[in-house]
């Protein structure tokens, strides 16, 4: 489904909240449209659909939809930081985690994200409309795995202070450099150039106390930042 399309606004004017839209953040066609269809047929929502943050922010900020359903596991990019994003930009939009990634770093950073609720992917489509529509009316909505899952985390030190040291753009380049992707390719993702790309790089390596890509690699895996499956 195409994104619907607004009237063009005075600049600076603030968006007008959209109570019944809904925001899917998913890079896999097939399930958004799945998704699109749920939530139009049985919560009667009006569905607004991107592949990648970029794309799902410029959404957000512009129609400031009410609810949020977003993947965290996307390729070249991070959920999370979606999440920490709308929090901080878009207060009055719930926030669903739909996703397959559970290690106790991602429920960490769910948690700290400020989600208001989490459902696996692998969950009934009647599963996906209760949580939604839990979110939707001001409550959270955490599956059973998430919740023992989160005991875990809640159990056991979080990851190196290191990782606060980090920039929120410096934190972006270590995934997706983990993710195997060059200083060019982490560049184009980022909209920068080259050389801002690489001195990111080299900020965060020295900041961790790390002299080269494999290091960072496993650095990334070690604290569950990045799947070692899509490494």
């Amino acid at each position: 489904m195409r994104n619907p399309k607004n009237p063009r606004t005075p600049r600076n004017a603030t968006p007008r909240a959209e109570p019944g839209t809904v925001l899917i953040l998913e890079d896999h066609r097939t399930l958004r449209e799945l998704l699109c269809e749920l939530f139009r047929e049985r919560l009667g929502l009006r569905t607004l659909e991107a592949g990648d943050v970029p794309e799902a922010l410029t959404l957000a900020r512009r129609h400031q939809p009410r609810l949020a359903v977003v993947d965290i596991g996307l390729p070249g990019s991070n959920g999370l930081e979606f999440l920490r994003r709308a929090r901080r930009e878009l207060p009055d939009t719930r926030l669903l985690v739909l996703s397959s990634l559970q290690n106790l770093q991602v429920v960490r950073g769910i948690i700290q994200s400020g989600a208001h609720g989490y459902v696996d992917k692998g969950s009934p489509l009647a599963a996906i409309r209760q949580a939604a529509a839990a979110v939707l009316a001001g409550r959270t909505w955490f599956d059973d795995r998430f919740n023992t899952l989160l005991r875990q985390a809640l159990g056991q030190p979080s990851p190196d202070a290191q990782l606060g040291l980090l920039t929120p753009r410096e934190h972006e380049v270590l995934l997706l450099v983990a993710q195997s992707h060059s200083s060019k390719e982490v560049s184009v993702k980022l909209g920068v150039s080259v050389k801002t790309a690489e001195n990111h790089r080299t900020n965060l390596m020295r900041k961790l106390g790390i002299h080269d890509t494999a290091a960072l690699v496993r650095f990334a895996i070690r604290h569950e930042l990045v799947d070692s499956d899509l490494v």
